[in-house]
């Protein structure tokens, strides 16, 4: 009788690891929940109430742009480049665990997405924030 064991291969790259660094993810929508009150720009003080960060550029007196595309790169580095300004990239490292992404980016900021799921063509994740002062979940949307 033979005696076989499987040997683990630490080299062995995940389904999910093969999906998320095989090329740009085109940000789509970015949800929030819950919803995060925005001040109007004209002095009101009223509020906008947003579900859908990438409506903000939209809004009277806001002219932020979320659009753009994340890389995550076989050797542990991620960037997200601005779909306009494509020398104010975000870049920085990750880890993956799973469906756990933790990020560390170029401001020194900390991030935890979680992988909600991913295909060819579709990536959804989740992360939380601090938005203008409100916790928020941020759900983001990307395809190819």
């Amino acid at each position: 009788m033979t005696n076989c064991s499987k040997e683990e291969n630490e080299n062995v790259k995940s389904e999910v690891e093969i999906l998320l660094t095989s090329g740009k993810w085109n940000r789509q929508s970015m949800n929030v929940n819950p919803k995060v009150l925005l001040p109007k720009q004209d002095g009101s003080g009223e509020f906008f109430t947003i579900s859908n960060l990438m409506e903000i550029e939209s809004l009277v007196g806001y002219d932020q742009n979320f659009e753009g595309f994340y890389t995550f790169k076989n050797d542990g580095h991620y960037s997200f480049t601005p779909k306009d300004d494509l020398n104010n990239s975000l870049k920085g490292t990750y880890s993956l665990k799973e469906n756990i992404i933790n990020v560390v980016n170029s401001k020194d900021e900390n991030l935890t997405y979680t992988i909600l799921g991913v295909t060819n063509s579709n990536l959804t994740m989740e992360v939380p924030l601090i938005f203008f002062g409100q916790e928020t979940t941020v759900k983001i949307i990307c395809n190819k």
